[in-house]
């Protein structure tokens, strides 16, 4: 499902700063020796696109090696954060040059995808960060970390558009999309944690529009 939802108008364009230092990161999947009803994994895959073409390295649009992902729990498309101030529950970062794959623990329920922060000058300081649900086509993307398993929630894709109109003006549009790479991203969290071979769940990430 491809969804245009902001408009580049300089690449220093600064859309949120955001004190991370209130946001919480995860847990490894290291921290824990078997799940019960009171923990749960999410794994899947992130990559990066410019123009249609996966990025293997930082470009100038895109300087940092990561993506950082806020969520929070999800109660009613009406409690949605929408204080560019403030983090999202959990923030994780997901190394995109090396393979792109996470894997955190978070405590069971449903979620929604809060910002993805894709410029960073100084760390924990992003200065280029997206709300899918307050764009000028808005979207959410919700998931649910199931109890007691480890759920695959997606391999999501980040597809920048851009074209340069002259020297100093840089426009540009972001889809975000998803695919189902459920065998690949099992037999790559497998590798570390073999041990939760039969807690593995296939998730349901879902993305839905909405109306401002």
């Amino acid at each position: 499902m491809n969804n245009i939802f902001y408009i580049l108008r300089f690449i220093i364009l600064i859309v949120a700063l955001l004190p991370l230092s209130c946001a919480t990161f995860p847990l490894s999947t290291n921290t824990l020796s078997k799940l019960d009803e009171k923990n749960s994994i999410i794994f899947g895959k992130m990559e990066l696109l410019e123009n249609d073409k996966m990025i293997a390295a930082p470009s100038l649009i895109l300087l940092d090696p990561k993506i950082l992902s806020h969520i929070s729990k999800y109660t009613t498309d009406a409690s949605l954060n929408k204080n560019l101030w403030k983090p999202g529950e959990f923030a994780f970062k997901v190394p995109i040059f090396r393979d792109g794959h996470f894997a955190f623990v978070i405590p069971p329920g449903e979620y929604y995808f809060v910002e993805f922060d894709y410029l960073n000058i100084f760390d924990a300081k992003p200065i280029l960060g997206m709300r899918t649900y307050m764009g000028q086509t808005p979207f959410l993307m919700t998931f649910n970390a199931i109890p007691n398993h480890a759920a695959y929630i997606g391999t999501i894709r980040h597809d920048f558009h851009t074209k340069w109109n002259n020297w100093f003006f840089l426009k540009g549009s972001l889809f975000i999309n998803y695919t189902n790479e459920f065998s690949e991203a099992t037999n790559w969290f497998l590798k570390a944690n073999p041990r939760f071979e039969t807690n593995i769940v296939e998730g349901a990430l879902k993305i839905e529009p909405l109306s401002n």
